[in-house]
């Protein structure tokens, strides 16, 4: 018998959604109050659940998100990877923790970037002024820039390797030698030790020629502008994910091509400009409006011998503007294309108003054709007297000029032909590869072969069944039965790809639409009378043994 404050506590955990749990159960569960507990008759303790606070409802809700994606990866990865991951390895908490610290590392990642690519322009600028006596402080200035950065380079791979999905979030002790972009950062400390040593002792004139591949750090530049235009924003990385497209440097520089491609060729062929000049006036040793006008001559692969290089240097810095001009014709010819290519639109177009002249071409060729044949006919009919040499001279023009006429029509026709045959699909899904017409044009005609292919089905069902009973309806052959089951405008050879016909009505007058409904009435005549030919042969069936009659579902009688 409960007391009476029992009801109430029983009702208040009712209205809280009480969870009944064994007492052997209860005691792992959560501790609850004394007022929120009550006893069943069975002997069953019904624990009311606790009501949260405020500040307990803000922080579920904050963390809702983390909470739902660390359950996403554990399954993920339980699912997929055949991992097994506990939540006790990642709390909500860290979750949280570990997404706020990867957008962080995302924007120290674009400041490290920033850093080398400065960094790349102060050593470009220092390797101009290597000349003389300041050679030896230039180089130690630049040995030393390249160590900063060398580091620099190591500290954003190691970044990289933590937000860019190398290893599971959940986890920490991330090395950055398993990371798969190690070779990558190998590759840039190679390139950015590349430099004439500051303490040379044998061969100085080869190793003073490190200095002109110093330009090649200036990649750092595409690179940082690569991370502040794409990669450092967050919708960008989404997309990217969702997409399952890198976000590169080669990316940036297709986009960069396709949307400006005067302000890309422009600033390219600017910087490579000036950049060849002081190389060549730095290695030549002469002045800077000389070595740019050498530098303009060699990029515009003119060549006048005004100015050639002497020195071991000034050839290895021709060299460059060698590949350099072969490398800014070729974009510049891609742009040219891509900018006096006609568009779809366009194209269609033309291709249409050729199509239309030499529609009315072909029109007026056929009928001076027909002209030439008749009179060549008339010309050539038996008389009672021999001809003329004046109607023979007549008949041989007549058949020379029928001649030529004809080839000129054969001609327009396989223009025509060629011309609608150019005309392109602007419309393409990318998923089939297909355009509208092609994609309709397949749909129609699988189902064709479906609905054929049905057909075939119930004949050769039914003819075999018949084959097999010992009634009258037996006698019939396969032809029968296709007579009973098809239509007459049926049939059930292969079937072609091309459309059907469309029918065209002639003038929609009175008398059509009586003659097209008596030819209606006569096909539902005919259909009945098929039917009850077809039913009859079912019941004499049904009268031998138990049988299921076939499936004409897809027949479409």
């Amino acid at each position: 018998m409960l007391t009476g404050t029992q009801p109430q506590s029983a009702e208040g955990s009712r209205e809280d959604a009480p969870t009944p749990t064994t007492p052997a159960a209860s005691s792992g569960a959560r501790r609850a109050s004394p007022s929120a507990a009550t006893a069943a008759p069975d002997g069953t303790t019904i624990v009311a659940k606790q009501r949260r606070t405020a500040f307990a409802k803000m922080t579920r809700s904050i963390t809702k998100g983390p909470r739902l994606l660390g359950r996403r990866i554990k399954h993920f990865l339980k699912d997929e990877l055949y991992i097994d991951v506990s939540y006790k390895k990642a709390p909500p908490k860290l979750v949280t923790k570990e997404l706020a610290m990867l957008e962080v590392l995302s924007v120290y990642h674009r400041w490290l970037r920033g850093v080398q690519a400065v960094l790349s322009i102060a050593v470009f600028i220092l390797s101009l002024l290597s000349i003389g006596t300041s050679a030896f402080l230039v180089n130690c200035t630049i040995f030393v820039i390249s160590q900063a950065a060398t580091l620099v380079i190591t500290k954003t791979y190691q970044v990289k390797a933590q937000y860019s999905g190398l290893t599971n979030v959940l986890f920490e002790g991330r090395n950055i030698f398993t990371s798969p972009y190690f070779l990558h950062m190998v590759a840039e400390i190679v390139l950015w030790n590349i430099q004439t040593p500051p303490f040379v002792l044998f061969a100085k004139r080869y190793f003073e020629l490190l200095n002109y591949f110093i330009f090649l750090r200036l990649y750092s530049v595409v690179v940082y502008l690569n991370n502040a235009v794409y990669v450092y924003r967050t919708f960008c990385r989404g997309m990217s994910a969702i997409s399952d497209l890198s976000l590169s440097t080669t990316f940036l520089i297709r986009t960069g091509v396709l949307r400006h491609k005067t302000r890309v060729a422009a600033t390219v062929a600017i910087w490579t400009w000036l950049t060849v000049g002081c190389l060549f006036a730095r290695a030549q040793e002469i002045s800077l409006g000389d070595g740019l006008w050498f530098s303009f001559q060699s990029l515009a692969t003119l060549g006048y011998g005004d100015i050639t290089p002497s020195t071991l240097a000034g050839r290895a810095v021709a060299f460059i503007a060698w590949v350099a001009s072969y490398a800014i014709m070729a974009f510049l010819m891609i742009a040219l294309y891509s900018l006096l290519q006609a568009s779809d639109r366009s194209h269609n177009m033309q291709a249409l108003m050729e199509c239309h002249d030499l529609i009315h071409s072909l029109r007026s060729r056929s009928a001076r054709v027909i002209q030439l044949a008749w009179k060549l006919h008339k010309a050539r009919r038996v008389r009672p007297h021999a001809p003329s040499w004046k109607q023979k001279a007549y008949t041989v023009a007549i058949s020379w000029v029928l001649t030529h006429m004809i080839a000129a029509l054969r001609r327009t026709r396989q223009r025509l032909n060629h011309a609608a045959r150019s005309l392109q699909e602007t419309n393409v899904n990318p998923l089939t590869g297909l355009s509208a017409f092609q994609y309709n044009t397949y749909l129609h005609t699988t189902h064709k072969a479906a609905r054929q292919l049905q057909r075939v089905k119930d004949v050769d069902r039914v003819y075999l069944a018949l084959r097999e009973r010992d009634v009258p309806a037996s006698s019939l052959s396969r032809r029968d039965i296709e007579s009973i089951i098809i239509l007459p405008g049926d049939s059930l050879e292969a079937v072609e790809t091309a459309f059907p016909a469309t029918p065209v009505s002639s003038g929609g007058t009175s008398a059509a639409a009586a003659a097209e409904m008596a030819q209606w009435k006569e096909k539902v005549t005919l259909l009945e009378h098929k039917c009850a030919r077809l039913t009859e042969v079912l019941e004499a069936m049904s009268a031998v043994a138990e049988t299921h009659p076939p499936s004409m579902a897809m027949s479409q009688l």
